[in-house]
Parts: C-alpha cells; structure tokens; sequence
C-alpha cells in the first residue's frame, strides 16, 4: 500500500529533523521500505542514549495496542518525534546520536528511496 499525501509530508518533516533538508526535499520517492529505514534509524536512537529512550518511553509508550518502535506506532508519533528531535538536538548526548544514526542510515535511506 502506498503512503498517503500525509504520510509523505510528515516523513518529510522526520527526515528533515534527522538529516537535514536537503535529504527531505531530494529523496527519489517516500514509500514503505523508507518508512522501515526510518523505523529502525529511529529505534537505533533511542538505543543509543538511555536519556533519548526513556524520554521516547514516557512519552510515546503507553499507546493502548501499539508497541514501540513499529510501523504502526511510528506513523503515530511520527511528528511528535520529529518535534523532540529537533528540541534536544543540541544536547550533547542527542547530538552525538543522531549524527552517528544519520550516518549509519543515509545510505539505507536513499536506497530505499529509489527501490534498491
């Protein structure tokens, strides 16, 4: 199934917030295999800085039915997420993990963009 316009735009807005604009504006096509790149680039943060998972735990993990770190639980907070992101960015901690994830996960990321 195809992302819908929506989808698309608040993906846009987590790329941004994870790899800049540039990345958001120029990727080929956002499509499901994007979306599981951002999943697991999301997951990775929060793996790699306790402070960045527990934040991630008390705000987003007590969603009824949804587990974390899924498809499913991702398009609902995914603007949330971008949001804390782009908050925290400066933090030492933050900063340091989400450049390492940026790193890890351009390639991947642009690779799905264009279906590889």
């Amino acid at each position: 199934m195809a992302l819908t316009p929506q989808q698309i735009a608040d993906y846009k807005v987590l790329v941004a917030a994870i790899w800049g604009d540039s990345v958001a504006n120029n990727l080929y096509e956002y499509n499901e295999d994007v979306e599981g790149v951002l999943n697991t680039a999301v997951k990775a943060l929060a793996d790699c800085n306790t402070n960045i998972s527990i934040l991630f735990a008390s705000l987003f993990g007590s969603v009824g039915t949804l587990t974390m770190y899924t498809v499913p639980w991702l398009r609902s907070f995914v603007l949330d997420l971008a949001k804390e992101i782009i908050a925290n960015r400066a933090k030492l901690g933050w900063s340091a993990c989400i450049n390492s994830v940026a790193a890890a996960y351009r390639s991947p990321l642009e690779m799905a963009a264009q279906g590889i």
